[in-house]
């Protein structure tokens, strides 16, 4: 896709909106920026469905126009643009609630930082929109973030001396299976509370796993009730308000995961909690809604996918598209050996 083909922002927003939502999207416009709105791109006799979808996999950015309306009889397709829109660390690709009205926020975009549009003074969250929504001029992060990224990302993997030895043994390993070029494909998919699950079919053989969730944003009071009342399955924990799964597909599928497990023997015991203190901070609450609550899953195969998921969105975001690698998991595990050593 060529630069001329990106649009910088998609506006999702009820039909009820418009009154507020074009002259939000004519001012982005006469800034310079591209922008995706429905009245403007969806021509008579076009394909609805197909060009939304067209233009969601073409933005940077969506601005979901948060609202009474967008929450009523509208929500349950606005809803279904922001999953197929967000990256998992929602860093590739930034989700942006803007907030219309005083009507309260739905399930899981409460953890979002939203742009206040009910204030007197339009102008500075118009300022702070347009500051959001402009195109960054390089893929790659600042020398500030990216410095702070790379400390972080030291701080995810203790390999022990005593392991070294293996440690490069593996990296050869998986250098040697990465020139094969093997037709293994990796996504990840997101499911969330009180939406129904995937009807997507992946092809087999394949290994799914758990690899992190999103509690909720609890107060202190509500987690004595959280504790009693959840439980573990083989899926993670009940009553999640977001969990996200991995899944491995393709012939060499059991190869990739016996090696995984046993390259994530060689990291730390801390990589768990450091793995989910990293995704945790891609979430920002609000006001007193509460601590975000994440779980990351301790498993090694899940250990290494996390991982894997961290270093390429902070190393080569652009091999992370809507949550499917654009190489496989054997080249995608390189990019963890090759910025440790």
């Amino acid at each position: 896709m060529s630069p001329s083909d990106v649009f910088d922002v998609f506006l999702s927003h009820s039909s009820l909106d418009k009154d507020v939502v074009v002259p939000i999207a004519e001012r982005l416009r006469s800034d310079g920026l591209r922008v995706w709105l429905d009245d403007w791109v969806i021509q008579p006799g076009d394909s609805i469905p197909s060009l939304v979808e067209t233009g969601l996999e073409q933005s940077l950015h969506l601005v979901l126009c948060m609202s009474a309306q967008a929450f009523g009889s509208d929500w349950a397709q606005l809803e279904a643009q922001t999953f197929r829109f967000r990256d998992p660390l929602n860093r590739e690709r930034r989700l942006i609630p803007l907030r219309l009205d005083d009507a309260p926020i739905k399930g899981s975009l409460a953890q979002f930082k939203y742009i206040d549009w009910r204030g007197p003074n339009r102008d500075d969250a118009y300022r702070q929109l347009l500051r959001s929504c402009q195109r960054v001029s390089s893929s790659q992060p600042s020398e500030d973030h990216r410095g702070q990224n790379e400390a972080d990302l030291r701080l995810l993997v203790g390999v022990a001396k005593a392991k070294k030895s293996e440690w490069d043994r593996l990296q050869a390993e998986f250098e040697r299976e990465a020139s094969q070029y093997y037709d293994l494909k990796f996504k990840v998919y997101e499911v969330a509370s009180g939406r129904p699950l995937t009807d997507e079919i992946f092809p087999s053989p394949n290994h799914a796993i758990s690899l992190w969730q999103f509690i909720g944003d609890l107060k202190l009071d509500d987690i004595e009730g959280w504790v009693t009342t959840t439980k573990a399955t083989k899926f993670g924990l009940t009553g999640a308000a977001l969990s996200v799964f991995g899944v491995v597909m393709g012939d060499q599928a059991q190869r990739f995961v016996k090696m995984a497990i046993r390259a994530a023997s060689c990291l730390s015991d801390e990589s768990t909690n450091l793995l989910g203190i990293a995704i945790m901070k891609s979430f920002t609450g609000e006001g007193d809604l509460g601590k975000p609550v994440f779980v990351a899953n301790p498993n090694g195969l899940a250990k290494w996918l996390n991982l894997m998921l961290v270093a390429t969105t902070l190393i080569h975001p652009d091999r992370l598209r809507n949550g499917v690698l654009t190489v496989d998991p054997f080249a995608a595990s390189l990019t963890i050996f090759d910025y440790l050593a």
